[in-house]
């Protein structure tokens, strides 16, 4: 090509291209625009509190989760004066038996409203919390003891 040649003009998109190109901003809209006003609305919401206030579960219900809870506490602080696991495990479950027999009733009361569903949900992962710490516990404990008895007699 010689410097005196005239350059060639970019030939303007052809009809297809165009509609192409108006489709891909229209369904890119299509997904953007609802996500970000669907954001807006959540951001605000928490921002200044718009959400509706939850309200507490039934009376009955709470009661039942507190008294539940307490065993709990109470079956907790009986297990960790145990040695080993097994009998950590064994003590808390003996000590959840009777104040847990009426679970099931606390659990249908509680479940008549989201908020004492959710309430009990809590309540059950407070259980399994409770049972995780006795058994890291007695693992760490009993680990001590196997420390402690090899160091007192070593063969």
């Amino acid at each position: 090509m010689s410097a005196d040649a005239p350059e060639k003009k970019k030939d303007a998109p052809s009809p297809a291209a165009r509609m192409g190109r108006r489709i891909g901003t229209l369904a890119v809209a299509f997904v953007a625009v609802p996500f970000i006003v669907s954001s807006a609305y959540q951001i605000i919401v928490a921002l200044f509190e718009l959400a509706p206030s939850h309200q507490a579960p039934p009376a009955a219900c709470v009661a039942g989760i507190r008294s539940l809870a307490g065993a709990l506490d109470e079956a907790s602080s009986k297990a960790t004066r145990e040695i080993d696991q097994a009998s950590a495990k064994r003590v808390f479950d003996q000590s959840l038996t009777s104040a847990w027999s009426g679970s099931d009733d606390t659990e249908k009361t509680c479940s008549s409203t989201p908020e004492g569903a959710e309430a009990f949900a809590s309540l059950a992962r407070l259980r399994r919390a409770h049972e995780d710490a006795l058994f890291r516990r007695a693992n760490d404990v009993d680990r001590l003891h196997q420390a402690l008895e090899a160091r007192l007699d070593p063969r």
